[in-house]
């Protein structure tokens, strides 16, 4: 009886790492939307008026592209609300990603650190409700953040992705921002689909399973 209910664990386990693997590997094969992830080619733009695409990959303001303090590569963005009049004001920068469908969903992740308190801020198109924000202390290493987000069905900007940043009180605090990707969640025919063409492998481990259990 153990042996068996060891066998029908090992089996559960089996099929849930094919389930798993099928999702990954249906989240992989979408590819990632974002142009210029690593901000490896230094252009930025000026921010776009309302309803108007970026005019490079990424536009920003009060944003600029430095090394190092990258996390990957050889570059990353440095998003500064505090201007050298001393004005303080938003920080960020967006992209007019082309192939977001409005109300679809996105997983969008990143690598961001601070060199002080503020409040990270991620959505689409900017003005058109309230972003997703983080609260984020000075830290010394990268931090990964992920979401996940709707574009929005109507508006002026629904398909541009802005990332920014509010600092906390009137000494300047920098976030750098690298490596962002955006993907769609992938539909339940497509995370079905990958796990069928991992079921022959998943097929022949539970061959081996049985055997090894009449051994």
């Amino acid at each position: 009886m153990k042996r068996t209910t060891r066998w029908i664990g090992r089996s559960s386990g089996m099929l849930a790492g094919i389930l798993l693997a099928g999702l990954l590997s249906a989240v992989s094969v979408q590819g990632n939307l974002i142009l210029n992830p690593g901000f490896e080619d230094s252009s930025l733009g000026p921010l776009p008026a309302p309803g108007q695409p970026s005019t490079e990959p990424w536009d920003g303001q009060r944003a600029t592209v430095v090394t190092p303090n990258q996390h990957s590569g050889a570059r990353a963005v440095r998003l500064q609300p505090m201007e050298d009049g001393g004005a303080i004001g938003w920080a960020g920068v967006l992209q007019t990603v082309s192939l977001v469908v409005q109300g679809q969903q996105y997983i969008l992740d990143f690598w961001a650190k601070s060199t002080g308190n503020g409040v990270l801020d991620v959505g689409f198109g900017p003005g058109m409700g309230p972003p997703f924000t983080w609260t984020v202390s000075g830290t010394t290493e990268y931090t990964h953040y992920t979401t996940t987000l709707t574009a929005p069905a109507s508006g002026l900007n629904p398909q541009q992705l802005f990332i920014g940043w509010n600092q906390a009180g009137i000494t300047a605090h920098w976030l750098y921002v690298d490596d962002v990707n955006l993907v769609p969640v992938p539909e339940p025919s497509t995370i079905i689909a990958g796990a069928l063409a991992l079921l022959p492998f998943g097929a022949s481990a539970l061959r081996m399973l049985r055997k090894s259990r009449k051994a």
